[in-house]
């Protein structure tokens, strides 16, 4: 099962709302903007987030190219210790 993730560039894109992501001990989602937008960015987001609450397995294609250094990968992977990646041959 794989879930269509929302993408935060097409949200702000959509809606105008300024979305600011902060990573600590607790992750936190600031939204700025018009009281539609920010219910509509935090609706979907929270849409999400319940549907990744259940997955087990997630596929997501990335374009090697928007990967900026492969310490990154290995990062989440340390992080999160029942995270695995599988990157197939190019081609």
């Amino acid at each position: 099962m794989s879930v269509a993730f929302v993408s935060v560039n097409r949200l702000k894109d959509e809606t105008g709302v300024e979305i600011n992501i902060y990573e600590s001990d607790e992750s936190s989602i600031e939204l700025q903007g018009s009281p539609e937008g920010v219910a509509k960015v935090k609706a979907d987001l929270l849409d999400q987030i319940s549907k990744l609450e259940n997955e087990k397995e997630i596929s997501v294609n990335v374009d090697i190219k928007v990967i900026r250094t492969w310490g990154k990968l290995r990062e989440v992977r340390d992080a999160f210790r029942t995270v695995q990646f599988s990157i197939p041959p190019a081609g």
